[in-house]
């Protein structure tokens, strides 16, 4: 009977730890998910947002009091800028993200023209300096929350950032 006590946790973690690494491997062998999921997201609950040209980006805001980090769906186009707060389901055959209630004041949405400027410092956050002198910290990763490389993604939404900054200066 002692052994069983023992065992049981020991096969829960276990089995927690490989459904981990399978998401994980999943993830880095798919790609287009997330920007599935999250138009499929943004035409449902934002029905005012036009998706038609528009691009998706996972990033996150790091409340550095609590440590804790919500995920930010960026939803961006060459006009304007969307930042939505998340919640997000990873487990590979059931991807969902859905609307993050606790943190829906930090939802964001800006026009490009109104970009001063963008920096990124020296633990990777990115800086979104705007006109009126308020700025936007977001954190982006090399991986999206569904654990897909989001490099390329990453890089557009840095140069449509930087194109709108230097717009806004002349």
């Amino acid at each position: 009977m002692d052994t069983y006590m023992f065992l049981f946790p020991v096969l829960v973690i276990v089995i927690i730890c490989l459904l981990i690494l399978y998401a994980r491997h999943k993830g880095k062998t798919s790609k287009g998910q997330y920007a599935a999921a999250a138009m499929k997201f943004v035409e449902k609950n934002y029905p005012d947002i036009d998706t038609h040209d528009k691009q998706c980006l996972s990033t996150r805001i790091d409340y550095s009091i609590i440590s804790r980090h919500v995920p930010l769906l960026v939803f961006y186009n060459s006009c304007e800028l969307h930042l939505i707060p998340v919640h997000t389901l990873a487990i590979p055959p059931f991807y969902h993200i859905r609307h993050n209630d606790h943190h829906a004041k930090d939802m964001e949405h800006l026009l490009m023209n109104e970009v001063k400027g963008i920096f990124l410092d020296r633990k990777g956050k990115l800086h979104i300096q705007r006109k009126e002198g308020k700025e936007i910290v977001v954190k982006v990763g090399e991986q999206n929350v569904f654990h897909e490389n989001q490099h390329e993604e990453a890089v557009r939404f840095l140069a449509t950032l930087k194109k709108a900054a230097e717009q806004t200066d002349k």
